[in-house]
């Protein structure tokens, strides 16, 4: 033992001394400067983005709505996300993962047809979700809510054209130009707040209309005014079938994601109630505000990620991220102690903080642990195996659906955020194993292929 201790102790000092290193050599380098400036633009068009829904508009209406129109459109809202985020998410994830197949007017092709694909995607889950709503309540319930389902459709069409249409400036790496047009869309999410003064509740769907289609429209002129020039079909109907052959494993990622960010308020409006749900939302959101901060380096590093291969660059990243990671945690947790009580009351009114405390830093907590596989996302998503990835996100749902249905039933909210919490500390290790398994299996194979 006595002779092993010593060497140990100089392996855990070099290791320590290479993340110094290589933090340094990054800080000193032209790439920091790129890195730090692109991460500020990404930052603040998040920063925005965030401000204009969970800062404005969400506080907005949870005061001005009574509390079960209010967990009907967050749920509403959810289930749209899930259903065309997914979509979304899926096919610009593939996008970028094969971004180094594509030079000049192809990668505008790819892209193209990536969208067009996205809208016939959606077309089909709309039409599967609306038939499955009219067999389960009846087409009474259709006609009845015919405002709010016309505007989520419009709404989550928009959104997965107007995101997939500006991943061409992000597989371009053109990360300012990228971040002003996110900063457009993300903002843009606030004129509900006026059309809610002048219409009432039916102004909150109009609103939510006008958010979607106004940055599509945007993304449009400006994609049709770079790509005019260029001598190349509008799309690819191959290239299209091909990716939707492949995105199935980034589809169900990104559903798998946002089924994560809200089973617990599915099933707590399926057993509780959506007026439960408001009472959770706004006990816990604030928890989910602080951590979602770490999101846009999470996409800056997916994007950085999509631009090589996997060498020893990788490894310098990887060491850097972790360290990223640390101080994500850290924090999240600083500031969630530091501001929580004064944000919640700030947002929701006096009171909400104090009828939640024991959701909030439980859901603090679960959240913090989940910076490891946000910011290991990038990773995975460019490098491991396809199978790994949808391994990981079943797992995942699976355990927090399970765990939420039995802890809501036996301890109400707080098993919700129980679960939610359990569910995230098996996911970042289940994410930190995957991305280190890769990448040995990376070394080894160049080993064995230069002997």
């Amino acid at each position: 033992m006595s002779s092993t201790a010593p060497t140990e102790q100089i392996q855990t000092r070099q290791w320590w001394r290479g993340y110094a290193a290589d933090a340094a050599a990054l800080v000193k380098s032209r790439g920091a400067q790129d890195f730090s400036l692109n991460l500020m633009f990404t930052l603040a068009a998040y920063a925005a983005g965030v401000a204009a829904e969970k800062l404005i508009v969400i506080p907005y209406l949870a005061r001005n709505l009574d509390g079960s129109s209010f967990g009907g459109l967050l749920l509403g809202r959810n289930a749209t996300l899930i259903l065309a985020g997914g979509l979304v998410s899926g096919i610009y994830n593939l996008l970028l993962r094969q971004n180094r197949d594509w030079e000049g007017a192809a990668k505008a092709v790819a892209v193209r047809s990536a969208g067009i694909l996205g809208l016939m995607l959606s077309g089909v889950v709309t039409t599967l979700a609306l038939l499955a709503l009219a067999v389960r309540s009846g087409p009474g319930f259709l006609q009845q809510q015919a405002l709010p389902i016309f505007a989520f459709i419009v709404w989550g069409g928009a959104n997965t054209l107007t995101v997939i249409l500006q991943t061409y400036w992000r597989m371009h790496f053109r990360i300012p130009f990228f971040s002003l047009m996110q900063l457009v869309a993300g903002s843009g999410l606030i004129v509900v707040v006026p059309f809610h003064l002048w219409l009432g509740l039916p102004g909150v769907y109009w609103g939510l209309i006008a958010a979607g289609v106004g940055p599509l429209l945007l993304t449009l002129i400006i994609g049709y005014r770079e790509t005019a020039g260029q001598a190349a079909p509008l799309w690819r109907a191959a290239e299209a079938w091909e990716m939707c052959r492949r995105m199935w494993v980034f589809v169900w990622g990104a559903a798998s994601l946002s089924l994560l960010q809200n089973t617990d308020r599915f099933v707590i409006g399926y057993l509780l109630g959506t007026a439960t749900v408001g009472s959770y939302f706004k006990s816990t959101n604030v928890a989910y505000l602080i951590v979602v901060l770490v999101e846009p380096v999470a996409g800056l590093v997916l994007s950085m990620a999509s631009q090589e291969r996997i060498g020893e660059h990788t490894i310098r990243q990887l060491r850097l991220l972790h360290v990223l990671i640390a101080a994500g945690m850290l924090g999240s947790l600083a500031i969630g102690v530091v501001l929580g009580r004064p944000l919640t009351d700030l947002l929701y009114g006096a009171g909400a903080f104090e009828s939640g405390k024991p959701l909030y830093w439980i859901i603090l907590a679960g959240s913090s642990c989940s910076v490891v596989s946000i910011l290991l996302r990038g990773l995975l998503i460019v490098h491991v195996a396809p199978v790994w990835i949808v391994w990981i996100d079943t797992i995942s749902v699976l355990f927090i659906t399970v765990s939420t249905f039995i802890l809501v039933k036996l301890y109400g909210l707080m098993g919700a955020a129980v679960a939610v919490a359990l569910s995230m500390v098996l996911r970042a290790a289940m994410s930190e194993v995957a991305v280190r398994l890769t990448i040995t299996k990376s070394r080894k194979s160049k080993v064995e292929s230069r002997k």
